[in-house]
């Protein structure tokens, strides 16, 4: 590689990367350095370890973008000479995240602010009219365990950005004006990156409801910051009833991630499992996403099966197997319930009532 404008060096285990003697910190995406593409000038085959054309020499310009390879785009920055990171961008998960398809492309649509950043604002003019709230903000609500967390590090794959994962203990402060600070900390730190405020409602709820003025303030400070955020800001929330009016306007796209249609279950049992596992071939996926619950159960029963398999030193992953996990994943979620139930009064909901329809099938 010693003319290869591109130097990559790899240390460490997971890998702690350079390009050029800049750092970019460290990567579990292995493959990365592993996929072929083809020249967008001269259409011959390109290793990503090259990072350009040998044929041509496509990509040894650093104005030249870099060859795209298949799951991955290398971006250079348009400030690299001045030491900017490449990043990274990886649409793969955002394409495995099993829902609807019209809240995919909703949410797509809502990234376009920031993939055509230039193009709206410098080309189109709209810095000159639209000073805040220039940023984009999603908000996944709706019930726990239907991948609202998961479609959170997609969308932060799918920019190559970095996800940064709030929660309400880690800015807290039992301090007065901790937690503002804190909060506007966070968004000053954070610019480039995805902010994901997991379980928000803890952070931003209503402030008719508030019984202190520091909660109320916290909830102005979080409001304000976001409105001069340019960034991308994510929002997840069981509750979303219990959330600040004054939040709406501020959200971009609103997706409800609800229990998932059957054939949606039956499209993540499936997904669940590796081409290397060993599947037995007389799975009932129907029988198996004729169970209403959430891909978050799925995943539990699916590697529970795996360690029952792995357990008794089986060859293969059998529906029996699977049958078994299933009923232990409802039972001792029918067991949780239970005591949740005793402790807080709460009514069954349809959900439960589901399982325990299924609960001996």
């Amino acid at each position: 590689m010693a003319n290869n404008p591109y130097e990559i060096s790899f240390t460490g285990n997971p890998f702690s990367y350079t390009i050029n003697g800049y750092d970019l910190g460290t990567s579990q995406k292995y493959s990365w350095v592993e996929g072929l593409a083809n020249c967008p000038k001269c259409a011959a085959e390109v290793t990503s370890s090259r990072f350009y054309c040998k044929e041509c020499g496509y990509g040894k310009d650093k104005k030249t973008k870099p060859v795209k390879v298949t799951g991955y785009e290398y971006v250079i920055n348009d400030e690299y000479e001045h030491g900017k990171y490449f990043r990274v961008a990886d649409k793969s998960l955002f394409e495995t995240v099993i829902i609807e398809p019209y809240k995919k492309q909703m949410i797509v649509e809502a990234l376009s602010l920031v993939e055509n950043s230039d193009l709206i604002f410098n080309q189109w003019g709209f810095k000159d009219t639209i000073e805040k709230g220039t940023g984009v903000s999603l908000l996944f609500h709706g019930l726990p365990g239907t991948g609202k967390t998961l479609m959170a590090q997609a969308v932060a794959d799918y920019l190559g950005k970095k996800l940064i994962t709030i929660t309400a203990a880690e800015v807290m402060d039992k301090y007065v004006g901790e937690t503002e600070k804190k909060i506007a900390e966070l968004f000053d730190k954070h610019k480039e990156d995805v902010i994901l405020f997991d379980e928000c409602d803890s952070l931003l709820g209503s402030r008719e409801r508030a019984r202190a003025s520091w909660e109320v303030s916290q909830v102005n400070v979080l409001l304000n910051k976001l409105e001069n955020h340019r960034g991308v800001t994510v929002f997840t929330t069981n509750h979303s009833t219990n959330l600040d009016k004054a939040l709406d306007r501020r959200i971009a796209v609103k997706v409800r991630f609800e229990m998932p249609s059957q054939e949606l279950r039956k499209q993540i049992w499936r997904r669940m499992f590796p081409k290397k596992a060993p599947l037995a071939a007389d799975i009932d996926w129907d029988l198996l996403a004729s169970y209403e619950i959430t891909g978050g159960y799925v995943k539990n029963t699916v590697l529970r099966a795996a360690r029952i398999a792995a357990f008794r030193k089986e060859t293969e992953i059998t529906f029996t197997v699977l049958k078994e996990a299933l009923k232990q994943e409802l039972m001792a979620l029918m067991e949780y319930e239970n005591v949740e139930q005793a402790a807080t009064a709460a009514q069954e909901t349809p959900e439960k009532e589901q399982l325990k329809l299924h609960q001996n099938r």
